[in-house]
């Protein structure tokens, strides 16, 4: 049997190998870096638009957080998130809020979005607010906090409302329905103008005093 002489790498031959695979991560490194770097450019100043798929209190949260004019939110078909403790979630100006469902569908379908009671200082601050002009909002149901028609509390406004939409333009709200929001499902003031509240399933928003669907204020309107 023919016994092979061990294998022999110089010290100095076997430095250079290393180095030179030391060399070829650091470039591979900087590549990577540098297809980052110009797709993120790239984001930015071509105005890509993002679309994010939102399914709990959490997710959605976050989307409204990071959303910008020109992104589309799309909340999963069929979810029910409870938003109670969530009360002045901001839609940025320029933005999509979106069911993940097909026009047509039944009702029953689209994501459920609600509240169990009203939170905050004031027991009349909305679900949802405009944050910004040019906001979309489509194939969502939208839940209040009691179906019953209850009393008026003296000096308070006991209600709840659904969106609003304070001083911002040309809000669109469509194929959603709106249901059991004690003051309003949904209410533009301060000269919220050019809106526009069409194809939605608005019913049983009640309360001794209250209870309207749509509530124009001051120097506002919608079609």
């Amino acid at each position: 049997m023919t016994v092979k002489p061990p294998l022999r790498i110089k010290t100095a031959e076997l430095s250079h190998h290393v180095g030179k695979l030391a060399e070829c991560k650091m470039i591979f490194r900087t590549a990577i870096i540098a297809i980052t770097l110009i797709s993120l450019c790239s984001h930015l100043f071509s105005g890509e638009r993002q679309s994010l798929r939102v399914w709990s209190q959490e997710t959605l949260a976050a989307a409204l957080n990071q959303a910008a004019a020109g992104d589309t939110i799309k909340v999963a078909a069929g979810v029910e998130i409870d938003l109670t403790d969530y009360a002045g979630l901001v839609i940025p100006g320029g933005v999509t809020l979106i069911g993940e469902v097909d026009l047509g569908q039944d009702f029953s379908s689209y994501p459920l979005l609600y509240i169990r009671r009203v939170t905050g200082k004031k027991s009349f601050e909305p679900l949802f607010i405009a944050g910004g002009d040019n906001i979309y909002v489509g194939r969502i149901r939208f839940q209040g906090d009691n179906p019953d028609i209850g009393e008026v509390v003296p000096n308070r406004h006991p209600g709840s409302v659904g969106i609003k939409s304070k001083g911002y333009q040309r809000m669109t709200i469509e194929y959603c329905e709106f249901f059991y929001w004690r003051y309003s499902a949904i209410f533009f003031d301060s000269f919220s103008r050019d809106n526009r509240v069409s194809q939605n399933f608005i019913h049983h928003n009640r309360q001794a005093g209250l209870g309207y669907g749509v509530t124009i204020g001051i120097g506002s309107y919608a079609v």
